[in-house]
């Protein structure tokens, strides 16, 4: 939430810089939360102990979500700086802004509901308005820019 909250005006802030591993060294292999479905490696096994990924996703957090499980079934994720991959990111959400910010909402929320169980379930109603905000502002800061762009053009 503090990522999220913070990252679009605060780049730098402790939460995003622990999200992002901003301090991690890029070339040392180590074990992470989560990878980027874009450059993913599965062993098999593992990907069909949990479900494989969740098709309910439709852009956005499946890739966190894959990895989470895999954490909960007891697999390790790994990054390995040995590898590369060219991802040519962003060129849906340059097409579409406002539906790929709602989808990025909506998957955090479908993320949540799995992810908030038992007594953490409580905390849903306070999750639900916390990305119905985040959402609208970062949709208010989205036509901000655009519009400040385009005067630049002008």
């Amino acid at each position: 939430m503090g990522h999220g909250a913070l990252g679009l005006w605060w780049p730098t802030n402790p939460f995003t810089v622990r999200y992002r591993e901003l301090n991690a060294d890029p070339t040392a292999p180590r074990l992470v939360d989560w990878l980027s479905g874009s450059a993913i490696w599965l062993r098999r096994t593992a990907l069909d102990e949990v479900g494989g990924w969740d098709e309910r996703y439709f852009m956005y957090m499946e890739d966190l979500d894959l990895c989470w499980r895999l954490d909960r079934a007891g697999w390790a994720v790994a990054y390995e700086p040995g590898g590369s991959v060219e991802h040519v990111q962003g060129a849906m959400t340059r097409r579409h802004p406002y539906r790929m910010l709602l989808e990025h909402h909506r998957s955090a929320w479908r993320f949540a509901r799995r992810r908030f169980t038992g007594a953490r379930a409580a905390l849903l109603p306070i999750a639900a308005v916390y990305l119905w905000l985040r959402g609208a502002m970062a949709m208010l800061e989205h036509a901000w820019r655009a519009s400040h762009a385009g005067r630049a053009r002008d």
